[in-house]
């Protein structure tokens, strides 16, 4: 009997990792998602498409293209010769057995890597992009929020001017050295800053003055909201989940951007509020 019940609960959990590993990725044929007419909220890819292609690769940042989105969400660190990739892990596990960090890698290396096959098969062959390369593509097509891992920052001010996208991008770097040196020499900037509390935010206030304030949908609540509005800030809201509470509650609290790993769900969440909204004021009137 305990054999026959540890087998059913073996199968149930083998069904149960296999509809969770086919549900977190999307296929790959969708079009443009339906935005409603009164959209306001400014939707921030996280890594790309990563549910439909791998994370921080040209394939994930054209379908935030072909779907019409705002921003694409980018990670960067520096090769062992002082190029600058995207990329998130220190860790190049994830595309080899190599136990080797990314950062003790050099350019003619890294360009070899296949950043797509360990995604799917039908990716094989996708390259780590280079910032330079990646954002002269961006320009005219998406803006881009870039978090810096590890860069020199003189060389990314230099790929930003070069590429002008100095009015198409916002960064953050869990650095504080990197921000100050980005903040001195470049202060038109977009900087993005986090808070979970109203007295944190006013002590990012006033240590850096940025543009946007990053919210974890957990903090998110009407008085914080308010607060960075009245500073003359953007709140963006951030979670990787799929969370149709965060959605709804980020919309109606009037934030100003939505940092997400599922933007069509949140896209016709949106549209289902704003819908829902015209229709009872429409009523209103009648």
């Amino acid at each position: 009997m305990k054999n026959a019940t540890f087998q059913l609960i073996r199968c149930l959990c083998i069904t149960l990792l296999l509809i969770s590993q086919t549900s977190a990725k999307q296929p790959s044929n969708l079009g443009a998602p339906d935005r409603h007419p009164n959209a306001k909220i400014a939707i921030v890819a996280h890594r790309g498409a990563n549910n439909i292609a791998p994370e921080n690769t040209f394939a994930a940042a054209k379908f935030c293209h072909k779907w019409n989105l705002d921003f694409i969400e980018i990670d960067i660190r520096t090769s062992a010769d002082g190029i600058i990739y995207l990329i998130h892990d220190l860790s190049i596990e994830k595309f080899s057995d190599k136990k080797i960090s990314f950062n003790k890698l050099h350019s003619d290396q890294i360009d070899q890597i296949d950043a797509g096959l360990w995604f799917d098969d039908k990716y094989k062959g996708e390259s780590i992009p280079r910032l330079r390369n990646f954002l002269q593509w961006a320009r005219g097509h998406i803006k881009v929020y870039i978090d810096i891992k590890d860069v020199d920052p003189i060389t990314f001010i230099q790929i930003i001017e070069e590429t002008k996208m100095s009015d198409q991008i916002f960064y953050w770097s869990n650095s504080e050295k990197i921000i100050r040196e980005i903040r001195r020499i470049a202060p038109e900037y977009q900087l993005k800053m986090n808070a979970h509390s109203v007295e944190k935010l006013i002590e990012v206030y006033n240590q850096y003055r940025p543009e946007i304030i990053e919210v974890r949908a957990e903090n998110l609540t009407r008085p914080l909201i308010e607060k960075i509005h009245s500073l003359n800030m953007k709140a963006m809201v951030y979670t990787t989940r799929n969370d149709e509470y965060a959605f709804s509650r980020a919309i109606q609290l009037n934030c100003d951007m939505f940092n997400t790993n599922h933007p069509r769900n949140l896209i016709n969440i949106e549209h289902d509020l704003l819908s829902q909204q015209n229709h009872s004021n429409n009523q209103k009137h009648n």
